[in-house]
């Protein structure tokens, strides 16, 4: 395809489901740089842990990850 999907995994498993993440396209041009983005609220237990993965990514496309953040905040 022409575009990826950005994951959440917990505890090794996508989270909360797969369609929960859209789909977001890369760009027109090679060397273009792109902020791919998303925010939802899901309860987590102690000793949960998040990883970040990107899925659907084209064989014929080269992608390189130069910086990432990840912040969660404890709703009280």
């Amino acid at each position: 395809g022409d575009g990826i999907a950005i994951c959440l995994r917990r505890n090794g498993s996508i989270f909360p489901r797969e369609t929960a993440f859209g789909v977001e396209s890369f760009g027109s041009e090679d060397q273009m740089e792109w902020s791919f983005t998303f925010a939802f609220t899901e309860q987590l237990s102690d000793g949960d842990y998040l990883d970040v993965v990107f899925r659907n990514v084209d064989v014929t496309v080269q992608a390189t990850l130069n910086k990432g953040y990840l912040c969660v905040t404890k709703l009280h």
